[in-house]
């Protein structure tokens, strides 16, 4: 079965989707660090605004984290760590979430990438989804009766 993003806008999806993630949409989009104790991860929310039916935006450069990310408490100071402490730029991110979201464009009339968006995925992103049997079609494009194209080529195998 082909993976396709679908809207939670959809009436069949969101009877699925619990009321307060559409209310608190602001919270999945946000570009944030999650931190758990000593771990610290990069939240980019940007990637996911077609879920919530707005244009998808071309993401930021990744965030790199690597010098918390990889922490553990194994080896000598691990009872010493001050995770507050060694934390405090990515708590101050966390705090200041409701600054960090990707502004949110709805789009309106189908579900098509946005011009730049799609012209930046097909030379970055993954354009061949599912055995390289399905592809990101420009809007202009598109067959009326579906966004998504099934290519006819087979998957290779050596």
């Amino acid at each position: 079965m082909p993976f396709i993003w679908m809207p939670y806008v959809e009436e069949d999806i969101v009877a699925l989707i619990p009321s307060w993630v559409i209310e608190q949409q602001q919270l999945f989009v946000s570009n944030v660090s999650l931190i758990h104790f000593y771990m610290v991860e990069w939240h980019n929310g940007g990637q996911v605004l077609r879920q919530f039916s707005c244009a998808q935006l071309i993401p930021s450069p990744p965030v790199d984290i690597t010098e918390v990310h990889g922490m553990d408490k194994k080896g000598s100071g691990r009872d010493a760590l001050n995770c507050a402490q060694k934390h405090e730029p990515y708590i101050f991110l966390w705090n200041d979430q409701h600054s960090r979201r990707p502004p949110l464009y709805v789009l309106e009339g189908g579900f098509s990438s946005m011009h730049k968006y799609a012209i930046w995925y097909m030379a970055y992103g993954k354009p061949f989804i599912f055995q390289c049997r399905y592809m990101l079609i420009q809007r202009d494009t598109q067959p009326k009766s579906s966004r998504w194209q099934q290519r006819n080529a087979q998957p290779r195998y050596n």
